[in-house]
């Protein structure tokens, strides 16, 4: 295939990501979008040459070999199984991303999808708007990234009107880290505005009861702490039994709005370890597309970025993109493939 065919399937692919939305189904704005990269993500795999095997993605396979272990000892395997499914398809999504030498069509698809939503805000097609806000701030960051400024506008509205402060500071941040070697004077001026945002949102008492839930949340969390945890895909289920700040017969959270202390609730100790070596492995290269990991990996401090669609979707296909920056592990040999598209 052309890499000019190439290119619109991609953009195809991630535009029909970013609007799947059917209202009849469960949860149809997220089932829906799992569904669509669970059936076209192993055909674009297998249509594309082999890649080398990295340490990103050695990381990624104990932590996937690590959660497929914890189904021994969850509180509740179907809610399990279905969490690994989805690391599964996030794990084709780091494949798939560790093939493309462009992710251009990628963001250009996203950018026009997220804009449909501009019709609907401040949910649009998300129905959630911190999930539309955090989707819209990435992919502005990759649009940046790869030059392509006539996207960049008319995604910016999904960005703002969201009135996510996650997605303010995850702006902020990437920010900070892109202007630091360039001014640091500018750069220590903007952490003085992300400290001064959030310390005016407590003195204005603005959304400070919903700031108050999510400590009182992370605080319930860490009394599972368990040194192998309870299981993947097991928060939902087994958090009531630890809870005494949160009342969960009123509400029962399905996500610790920490994506860190989530995965130490579920996955442990060792799974912590490994989210954050493959978080800080990505962060040590000179590679732009850091930025995107950047926004991405502050608001998973406040927010469930990792276990929405979108959001983790932009995040993994980045990070495997990135992988092309390592060395492989294992000599390679040289395979053949039927199936090859040129100039991927």
């Amino acid at each position: 295939m052309r890499v000019g065919a190439l290119n619109i399937v991609l953009s195809f692919y991630s535009f029909f990501l970013s609007i799947l939305y059917v209202p009849v189904f469960f949860n149809g704005a997220t089932n829906t979008r799992w569904i669509w990269l669970a059936l076209t993500t192993p055909i674009l795999i297998l249509c594309l040459e082999k890649q080398k095997f990295t340490l990103l993605h050695f990381i990624g396979l104990l932590f996937l070999l690590l959660s497929c272990i914890s189904l021994n000892w969850t509180f509740n395997l179907y809610d399990s199984i279905e969490a690994l499914i989805k690391l599964l398809i996030i794990a084709q999504v780091f494949v798939l991303g560790s093939k493309l030498k462009d992710l251009r069509p990628i963001f250009i698809g996203l950018a026009i999808g997220i804009t449909i939503s501009n019709f609907n805000l401040p949910s649009g097609l998300f129905v959630n708007k911190s999930m539309l806000g955090e989707a819209a701030l990435l992919t502005i960051i990759g649009l940046f990234i790869y030059n392509l400024w006539w996207f960049i506008v008319p995604v910016v509205p999904a960005a703002i009107l969201s009135g996510s402060r996650g997605v303010v500071v995850g702006f902020l941040s990437a920010l900070v880290a892109y202007t630091w070697n360039k001014n640091k004077a500018i750069a220590i001026l903007l952490i003085v505005l992300i400290l001064s945002f959030v310390s005016a949102s407590f003195a204005l008492n603005i959304g400070v009861g919903s700031i108050k839930e999510r400590i009182d949340m992370w605080v319930d969390s860490f009394k599972a702490f368990s040194f192998w945890g309870n299981g993947i895909g097991s928060f939902h289920a087994a958090f009531p039994y630890y809870s005494d700040n949160i009342d969960t017969l009123k509400y029962r959270p399905t996500y610790a709005h920490n994506d860190l202390i989530q995965i130490m609730f579920e996955i442990g100790v060792f799974g912590l370890i490994l989210a954050i070596t493959f978080a800080t492995t990505l962060l040590k290269t000179n590679s732009n597309e850091k930025y995107i990991i950047i926004a991405f990996l502050v608001m998973a401090q406040f927010s469930f970025p990792f276990y929405m669609p979108v959001s983790v979707f932009i995040f993994t296909l980045v990070a495997g993109h990135m992988s092309r920056n390592w060395n492989c592990l294992f000599s390679e040999a040289p395979t053949g493939r039927v199936l090859r598209m040129e100039g991927v």
